[in-house]
């Protein structure tokens, strides 16, 4: 049954709904049933219902439930996707309206850095690395930054491709096209968005353009923790003020975390200033705990921790209800090698380490040539990473190509022309990959690179069946992936260590969150210290029944001889709750 709250956001038909959803309280449920009441009701079509999801593992979950209330057929008529992934679908029916041709390639974050050095290599390399990579956010842009950004733009353009970080921006100049923008308007009526406290301006822009008949968004600034990465906080806060015609609904019971851990993290949100009144109801009838624990150092932390991970299964607990949180990733080394001592299986959630090694990105960068044999780009790409060419040779190369009245493009495929013929089987042409360019024997004498050839091989043989075995599903999802996607790859009977970041929407029966000093929670003076705040909620509002607090009294800095212990003071959130 439905609580009084949910049936109203279910049953509200009013043009413009902001639904203010507090952690734990049951918002995807909620979501699934106003869908299923729209479609029942026959308000809306099926077909002009757009959902948009922030995480691929949320898409999937709304697909999946949607269909085993109804079917896979109705559920196949809505249009389910991340922001990206919607932009992407966008893009490929409108690429003649952007001015590329049909075989669009769109550029990941690894292909769009290497274009940089490309160029950067071609200019005499003028700037570093570092600059390189700064090179769009920075403001004040100086000559030679102006001269990479417009070669970087006329390069994609000439090699029919787009920037994955643009598609956004391509979307929108799209929709300042009055046709294509009452095409898209007229096809989804009703659309619903989820975690709205994530939206950045130009997502924003996107919604406002689209200018759909119903905007129905979910969200929780108290659970805003991207403002990092663009997302707008004030954009959820002034809902009421830039949406005509609107109106805010509240979910506040939460029906996770015992009452203990709803107090607390009542208690700490409600000194934030930039938030819309809500207050956490707590419906879990569930004994719940909280302890916190001062240690010597971050040794002493991590063998605390792993004794009572060690207890806690030795009670029976499953190890997959035990999480381990923290600020940054390098919290968790003292712990995952003493973890690893005890025997005690766990999985660190990193972000993409197997395809985001160089080992990976040649093969990706082969099998993407083989299916876009008019890009240049990576054609020389091929020849700077995996043959090593100095980008001197790489001009001799083009030189000699177009001596003979040819591109760099001919030039590859006269040499490397086998695995071209399997380019839609994803297995076949990765095995004829490594059987051309003998990655194995070449790397036999560098481990670690031979190991990375070895994990990515393993990942594509356990998931090629994801992607059908087909190479454009494959190169698809690995343009669309987020961390979420790799949840299943993990051990499922295992303990988890993950940055709060990572454990976003997700819950366990037992939370750690360790390293509780200032430094930490909040991460830095320069750093938005309600964000801060916020993302110390979300860690506490993943627990359901045990919470564990640690702090240290000293910490380390530096390293061998220079390495020094020194005092650090308990983070100001904690005393807030405690």
């Amino acid at each position: 049954m439905f609580s009084e709250e949910q049936l109203k956001a279910i049953k509200n038909f009013d043009k413009r709904i902001l639904l203010l959803a507090g952690a734990g309280a049951g918002k995807t449920t909620t979501l699934i049933e106003k869908i299923s009441y729209i479609i029942e009701k026959n308000l809306i079509s099926p077909y002009e219902i757009l959902a948009i999801t922030f995480t691929n593992k949320a898409m999937k979950e709304l697909k999946e439930r949607i269909a085993k209330k109804f079917d896979e057929k109705i559920a196949n008529r809505m249009t389910v996707s991340t922001f990206h992934g919607l932009c992407y679908r966008i893009i490929k029916e409108n690429y003649e309206k952007l001015g590329y041709s049909k075989d669009i390639t769109i550029y990941d974050e690894y292909d769009s850095f290497d274009l940089l050095i490309e160029i950067n290599d071609d200019l005499g390399r003028p700037l570093s690395e570092r600059k390189l990579k700064n090179i769009f956010n920075k403001k004040n842009k100086d000559s030679t930054e102006r001269r990479i950004i417009s070669e970087y733009n006329f390069r994609l353009k000439r090699d029919n491709a787009v920037d994955f970080s643009m598609m956004l921006k391509s979307v929108v100049e799209l929709f300042k096209i009055s046709k294509i923008q009452e095409y898209y308007r007229r096809k989804w009526r009703y659309v619903l968005v989820d975690e709205y406290q994530d939206t950045n301006d130009i997502q924003y822009e996107f919604l406002k353009l689209l200018n759909p008949n119903y905007l129905f968004v979910v969200g929780d600034p108290d659970q805003s923790i991207y403002g990092w990465r663009g997302a707008n906080i004030k954009i959820i806060l002034n809902f009421l003020e830039l949406e005509k015609e609107s109106k805010i609904l509240k979910l506040q019971n939460n029906y996770r975390s015992g009452k203990k851990i709803v107090d607390i993290a009542n208690e700490l949100i409600k000194n934030n200033i930039g938030r819309l009144e809500k207050t956490l109801i707590p419906k879990r009838e569930i004994e719940s705990n909280i302890e916190v624990t001062t240690l010597k150092n971050e040794v002493e932390e991590s063998e605390f921790v792993a004794n009572k991970i060690k207890e806690l299964l030795n009670l029976g607990v499953n190890p997959n209800e035990i999480a381990v949180l923290y600020r940054k990733n390098s919290q968790s080394a003292f712990l995952s090698e003493i973890l690893r001592s005890e025997e005690i299986r766990f999985t660190v959630s990193k972000k993409y380490d197997v395809l985001g090694t160089s080992s990976a990105r040649e093969i990706i960068n082969l099998i993407k040539l083989a299916k876009r044999r008019n890009n240049s780009f990576l054609a020389k790409q091929f020849f700077r990473k995996t043959l090593k060419y100095e980008p001197i040779e790489i001009l001799r190369l083009e030189s000699e190509a177009t001596n003979k009245g040819i591109s760099i493009l001919k030039k590859w495929e006269e040499t490397h022309k086998k695995f071209i013929e399997y380019n839609d089987d994803l297995i076949a042409i990765i095995s004829a990959i490594f059987d051309e360019f003998k990655f194995y024997e070449y790397y036999d004498i560098y481990s670690e690179k031979k190991n990375d050839y070895t994990r990515f091989a393993k990942f594509i043989d356990k998931w090629a069946s994801k992607f059908g075995n087909n190479t454009d599903e494959f190169l698809k999802w690995l343009l669309l992936k987020d961390e979420t996607d790799f949840f299943d790859l993990e051990d499922k009977e295992s303990v988890k260590l993950m940055t709060i970041h990572t454990a976003k929407g997700l819950e366990f029966e037992n939370v750690f969150i360790i390293g509780c000093n200032d430094g930490n929670y909040p991460a830095g003076k320069s750093s938005d210290f309600e964000e801060e705040r916020r993302l110390f909620y979300v860690a506490i509002t993943r627990a359901k029944k045990n919470l564990f607090f640690t702090k240290v009294k000293k910490t380390f800095k530096g390293f061998g001889a220079k390495k020094v212990e020194f005092s650090i003071a308990e983070s100001p959130f904690l005393k807030e709750i405690m």
